[in-house]
């Protein structure tokens, strides 16, 4: 045996010993709570110094506007002002590579923990319940995995910055003009995009069952295909197949409108309404140029600020359906592995069920499917 192999098999803990520390550096472990696991890998403070560098980004890059507008709406270029646009548009730029940098790290971290967790749930998971899953259930939850793992903290990550942007807009457009009806338009566009997401969640409920009956089905039927060739007629191998694949076309064209709604009418509808709202202080000049200008402004950054807020919200509604296909698995790590032990008791005592020539007959038929059975069961009861 080699010498490296033979250290590391002896610096392994004996049986029943479980470890302190998991592959994730500094990590706990995956059998206890998941946030423990989460604030013992850092992230949590990785998220709020996301959060800060996100908002001290947001109010550099309003800094820049109000330094580059005020020259320009005043009709002279002061070299002062040009100089305090310069910096704060190069520390928005610094700002931006910190928080990409804490978004690629809270990724990175987030999958290793998920996984961590995952394949602990897996090796604990009931074997009983594992039986009962058919392969195509088991490959639809792996494939759901990699959706999850994918998404989540992109989705979560794109959200939770848009949400904060769209806090500070309110502030900033009490400096305008029409404040009132623009932070009122802003709140019930809001309301319209939280109303809108929940119906494409429901949607897309019913598009991640069809696709994962599809697959489950398709895999059953490539197992059991020569049961297939046999005990069926040929022309109705396909019946089935044609009203699922059926039933999943309607199911994807639904979920694409209801997108297609969330990722255009969203972002662009508020564009035109708050442009609509805005028109008859400009077009009576009832508001000076730097207030006029603000507004507009500010109505821009929230319609940038609503298509990252859609699209991250398309993103987490993909990982949440897909959560809610793993979470036995992921709930299943802090159950205790099951697993022979030398140091097992003797059985105290031994209950037996014995049942013989034992037939099952389905409803309706004569005929009995299984007889002459023979069925003998055995509980021991250990100390």
């Amino acid at each position: 045996m080699d010498s490296r192999l033979a250290a590391y098999i002896a610096s392994l803990p004996p049986n029943g010993v479980q470890r302190p520390l998991f592959p994730l550096a500094g990590t706990a472990a995956p059998s206890g709570s998941f946030w423990q696991q989460v604030r013992a890998a850092g992230l949590v403070w990785r998220s709020g110094t996301l959060l800060g560098v996100h908002a001290l980004e947001t109010v550099f890059l309003f800094a820049s506007w109000a330094a580059v507008g005020s020259g320009a709406l005043s009709g002279r270029v002061d070299k002062g002002w040009l100089a305090a646009w310069a910096l704060c548009l190069a520390t928005v730029v610094l700002l931006r590579a910190a928080a990409r940098s804490s978004e690629v790290a809270l990724s990175i971290g987030f999958g290793g923990l998920l996984k961590e967790r995952l394949f602990a749930g897996a090796m604990a998971f009931d074997a009983d319940a594992l039986r009962r899953k058919g392969i195509g259930e088991l490959l639809s939850q792996v494939f759901e995995a990699e959706t999850l793992e994918g998404l989540a903290m992109d989705g979560g990550l794109q959200i939770v910055l848009a949400a904060l942007e769209l806090l500070i807009i309110p502030f900033v457009l009490s400096w305008g003009v029409s404040t009132r009806l623009e932070i009122l338009l802003l709140l019930s566009w809001l309301c319209l995009t939280a109303i809108l997401i929940a119906q494409n969640m429901s949607e897309r409920f019913r598009w991640t069952n069809a696709r994962l009956g599809l697959t489950h089905r398709l895999v059953e039927n490539m197992t059991a295909h020569r049961t297939k060739v046999v005990q069926q007629p040929p022309a109705e191998w396909h019946i089935a197949e044609d009203d699922e694949t059926e039933e999943y076309a309607q199911a994807s064209e639904r979920l694409d409108r209801s997108t297609a709604r969330i990722e255009t009418l969203i972002p662009q509808g508020y564009l035109i309404a708050a442009l609509l709202a805005f028109s008859p202080s400009f077009l009576t000049g009832a508001a000076t140029l730097s207030q006029q200008a603000i507004t507009l402004g500010t109505i821009l950054f929230a319609y940038m600020s609503l298509q990252r807020f859609t699209f991250g919200a398309a993103r987490a509604s993909v990982a949440y359906v897909a959560w809610r296909s793993i979470k036995p698995v992921f709930d299943a790590a802090t159950k205790p592995v099951e697993g022979s032990s030398a140091e097992t008791s003797a059985p105290q005592e031994i209950k037996t069920f014995q049942l013989q020539n034992v037939a099952f007959t389905h409803a309706g038929r004569l005929e009995p499917s299984l007889k002459n059975c023979t069925l003998l069961l055995s509980h021991k009861i250990m100390q």
